[in-house]
């Protein structure tokens, strides 16, 4: 379990942290908005719990309610520490951020049982969650999920003028696989190039199944040129991996790949965005295939 302790007074938060460290949990202290992103990008996927001072999840300088604003990481449990004279306008803020809370001063069995709850709820969430955006073949995100988060990141491009690249990946003659070696083979290929595209992204980066052997990779703050350089380094790494046909048997295989990019400044709709990583496969598998073109 991926704890991170967000507290003002560096002192305390280590406390908090070794606490948790004796627990067996995983731990990173926060003591200001840039801590707390480091330690948000610090895992591939999102932390288990926060648990925070109220200073740091309610009031005009509170950073932990950035959480609530990212889709990344709006399911995360927040739990927090509260004085009981807090001011009634900054108990109703945390209303809007935390999931639980511990009036001050806290008691160690307290915190301990309340920490334990919260990563139980989290657990319960997230497996529900999962269950819904997953494909259920790769273990990737499914095309409602896709849908759903290209849409998050175009928003979020657009409202932060960032640059966005898109890549859709489309097996080469992945019909041959299922014609020699049967569909059972044809799934199997599919569901270790899903774990290799997951390996071979950032913690920010999303990759989902778009449909039948096609993939898509959504690359945040990430301009044409290094959507280029991935997607290249992408294509050599599937080319040279040995993919498992069952029997004994291994088979290489190409992707033809399509890359869409584009400035905040000029940030299209998702659906042209994906149009134009569309047009760009079609190119590439026009063009001989085992190809990226943008």
């Amino acid at each position: 379990m991926h704890v991170i302790v967000a507290h003002p007074d560096r002192r305390r938060g280590a406390v908090w942290s070794w606490l948790m460290s004796e627990q067996g949990y995983h731990t990173r202290v926060a003591g200001d908005r840039a801590e707390f992103a480091a330690a948000l990008r610090e895992h591939r996927r999102a932390p288990d719990l926060v648990l925070a001072d109220a200073r740091c999840a309610a009031g005009d300088d509170a950073w932990v309610p950035e959480l609530r604003e990212d889709d990344r990481w709006r399911n995360v449990r927040v739990l927090a520490t509260v004085p009981a004279d807090l001011p009634r306008r900054e108990v109703q803020a945390l209303a809007n951020v935390v999931d639980d809370f511990i009036v001050q001063p806290v008691r160690t069995l307290e915190l301990l049982e309340h920490v334990r709850l919260q990563l139980r709820a989290g657990d319960q969430l997230r497996a529900a969650l999962d269950l819904a955006s997953t494909d259920a073949l790769t273990k990737v995100l499914n095309r409602r999920a896709l849908l759903e988060r290209l849409t998050a990141e175009v928003d979020r491009a657009r409202r932060f003028g960032s640059p966005l690249s898109l890549l859709l990946l489309d097996v080469d003659y992945f019909k041959q696989i299922n014609d020699t070696a049967g569909h059972l083979a044809g799934d199997h290929v599919l569901r270790q190039l899903g774990e290799l595209l997951q390996e071979a992204v950032r913690t920010v980066d999303v990759v989902a199944r778009y449909g039948g052997e096609e993939f898509v990779v959504i690359l945040p703050e990430t301009h044409a040129d290094g959507g280029m350089v991935f997607a290249e380094r992408l294509r050599d790494r599937i080319s040279a991996h040995p993919f498992d046909v069952g029997a004994g048997r291994e088979q290489h295989l190409t992707v033809s790949i399509g890359l869409a990019s584009v400035r905040g400044d000029a940030v299209l709709s998702a659906d042209d965005l994906f149009g134009l990583a569309d047009e760009a496969l079609y190119r590439a598998k026009s063009a001989g295939r085992n190809k990226v073109l943008a």
